[in-house]
């Protein structure tokens, strides 16, 4: 009677069947008397279109007052053009409907969109065995076989779920109807077979670029000036910048900075400081204070560091980082805003710690 363990991608069904020790590799999936790990290349599932609910939405300009649809029931197919995912699908959906088939364990990338692949596969599949959740943070041996000991219900991870499809609805209704009002009436010309599109995402992050381009646009360039000075005692030198003695930052001033002299007439006041005859005296505060160290990257935080050591692509950079993850076991799962270890690493790190020291 086997447990059916669902990963998001084959390396990673490789690793956990590994640790199960299920050794038996078959074309769709690791098996053994108890276990089957097997695996979903990402999302095979994916939300009908307006036609397929209604015919009359074959015609975009004919069906336009019809917008916004939304259906009642949003429905699932498969993804079309992949023959090799439409197999894998196939598989998983006999295995896990099979009458032996005593568990589901969802084994998917610990993030919403592992969650909504899992979930997709087994609502289409209208599986009626319990599910379970392996959380997995990252792909060690300790961690693999801590998430196996200790998957829980479906039920607990169901808000994650509820977000997940929440972001896919709420992407499918603004793409699929702002994408053909934008195609009906923004096209320059009946002869104009420019694509174009709306999206959830894509629209209001262009209009932030435009935003921005346009304040570029707009700016009025005016000449500062900063003051630098050299310093030296004995063998010690330095530079030092001149800033503005309490000045507070003004939101309707934002080019107005500590340390840009920006009215004439305080660069004046200044240059006639530096011509007076006399000696100067200089002060010295210091001041101790705790600087914590950084937090480890996030996705983010890496792709924008990458970009500006090597000038990768945020692209190139997520890339590396899933196979870091994936194949070489070295970093955590990298498609997350956490920029905390999970728990299970702290033995690893301070393994890796004492190493390096």
């Amino acid at each position: 009677m086997p447990v059916v363990v669902i990963a998001e991608k084959p390396s990673v069904a490789a690793d956990i069947a590994k640790v199960l020790g299920v050794n038996s590799k078959q074309d769709t999936h690791w098996q053994s008397d108890t276990v089957w790990v097997t695996w979903a290349v990402g999302h095979l599932l994916e939300l009908k279109t307006p036609e397929e609910y209604d015919d009359s939405f074959k015609n975009w300009r004919k069906s336009i007052d019809k917008l916004p649809f939304i259906p009642d029931e949003f429905q699932l197919k498969p993804i079309t053009g992949r023959g090799n995912n439409r197999k894998q699908l196939t598989a998983i959906k006999k295995m896990i409907t099979s009458k032996d088939c005593t568990e589901v364990v969802n084994a998917c990338d610990a993030a919403r969109e592992g969650e909504l692949i899992f979930r997709r596969i087994v609502e289409y599949a209208k599986v009626k065995s319990p599910t379970t959740r392996m959380w997995l943070q990252s792909l060690t041996n300790d961690a693999i076989q801590s998430a196996w000991d200790n998957r829980a219900s479906s039920s607990d991870y169901q808000p994650l779920r509820d977000a997940a499809v929440s972001r896919a609805e709420a992407d499918w209704i603004i793409g699929m109807n702002g994408s053909r009002v934008a195609a009906t009436f923004l096209r320059t010309s009946r002869n104009d077979k420019k694509s174009l599109s709306l999206g959830r995402v894509q629209t209001a992050t262009l209009a932030m670029i435009v935003d921005h381009e346009i304040s570029i646009l707009a700016h009025n360039p005016a000449p500062f000036w900063e003051l630098e000075a050299e310093f030296e005692s004995g063998d010690a030198k330095w530079s030092a910048r001149w800033e503005r003695s309490g000045h507070k930052d003004d939101p309707e001033r934002p080019e107005l900075k500590a340390h840009r002299i920006i009215e004439a007439s305080e660069k004046e006041m200044l240059e006639g400081v530096l011509k007076a005859e006399g000696d100067f005296s200089v002060s010295q505060t210091d001041r101790n204070s705790t600087e914590k160290p950084p937090l480890n990257f996030d996705l983010t935080s890496l792709q924008r560091e990458a970009n500006n050591m090597w000038s990768w692509s945020a692209k190139r950079t997520l890339s590396v980082a899933q196979e870091l993850y994936d194949s070489h076991k070295l970093t955590t799962y990298p498609r997350t805003d956490s920029r905390f270890l999970p728990e299970d690493m702290m033995e690893s790190i301070s393994k890796t710690i004492r190493q390096l020291g």
